[in-house]
């Protein structure tokens, strides 16, 4: 097997998880040039919520690998509480990217909706999974892949249930 490329940790099945720009790993320890802005988040993140806000299409397929991947694991995986945590945090923007997504979809159907009204009840049910504090463990990580999962299926019915433009 050859190592994986710089900016990446191996998952498994041929997944890797791609770290943000400015990172990169040392002894296996997260290093981040990201800083904090004066309103409190860091560079990284505000970064995160300009692309969000540009509607710009999200890259779902490494992130599906990484769901499937994740969601496979027996709990006899080395990664250690670090890598843990790094594909929490992953997996944790990548859910509120997805999650802003299905509002903004949900936002353009009518307020009597079904489909809109099972998307707020998706995003009430994501918006407290995502509050809980993240933890370096592997049932952290599945249930932050079960989310994305869920979101990504919402944001798929939604897809279908979209008015088609004449």
């Amino acid at each position: 097997m050859s190592p994986a490329p710089r900016g990446a940790i191996p998952l498994g099945g041929g997944c890797l998880l791609p770290l943000p720009a400015g990172t990169r790993m040392l002894g296996g320890y997260r290093a981040s040039s990201t800083v904090t802005t004066s309103s409190g988040q860091s560079a990284s993140s505000s970064a995160s919520a300009v692309l969000i806000e540009a509607e710009i299409p999200l890259d779902r397929e490494p992130y599906e690998c990484l769901v499937e991947v994740v969601l496979a694991w027996t709990g006899q995986d080395t990664l250690t509480a670090r890598d843990l945590e790094q594909i929490a945090l992953q997996l944790t923007g990548h859910a509120r990217a997805v999650a802003s997504d299905v509002r903004r979809r949900a936002d353009q159907l009518p307020k009597d909706s079904g489909p809109k009204a099972l998307a707020d009840v998706v995003l009430r049910e994501a918006e407290g999974r995502l509050s809980v504090p993240i933890e370096g463990t592997v049932r952290c990580v599945q249930n932050r892949a079960r989310l994305v999962r869920a979101l990504y299926e919402r944001l798929d019915h939604l897809e279908a249930a979209r008015p088609q433009a004449v």
